[in-house]
């Protein structure tokens, strides 16, 4: 099925969509989050087998990690970012927000205009 489908013509979706939208959002940050921690633990573990350690074994090892840290950091962003741009495609601009406050003020905006249309 489709995410289009679910989108009306006048820029609306129903709260099950937007909630989906929002856990896919927060999933996608708690990842990036994830991506990172695991950096600093590969650069951290390289650091020490090359401060701790001698040796051509640990030597290789710690840079070998250090270098794995820096390409997790550049995946997670490219990721974070390839996703966030696809979720703003799916759904318009104006929708799609990563701020929690703005989709508070778009459920408020669009509670109050059901509110007005049905009194």
């Amino acid at each position: 099925m489709n995410a289009l489908n679910h989108v009306s013509t006048n820029n609306e979706i129903i709260l099950r969509d937007q909630l989906a939208l929002e856990r896919t959002a927060m999933a996608n940050e708690r990842t990036l989050l994830a991506y990172i921690k695991t950096m600093v633990g590969s650069m951290a573990v390289g650091v020490t087998f090359l401060k701790l350690f001698e040796g051509p074994v640990f030597y290789f090892g710690g840079f070998a990690l250090i270098f794995l840290g820096i390409s997790l950091l550049i995946i997670g962003f490219a990721r974070f970012f390839k996703v966030e741009r696809l979720l703003t495609e799916i759904f318009s601009p104006e929708i799609h927000q990563s701020s929690r406050r703005k989709i508070h003020n778009y459920n408020k905006r669009h509670f109050m205009l059901f509110h007005v249309h049905n009194t």
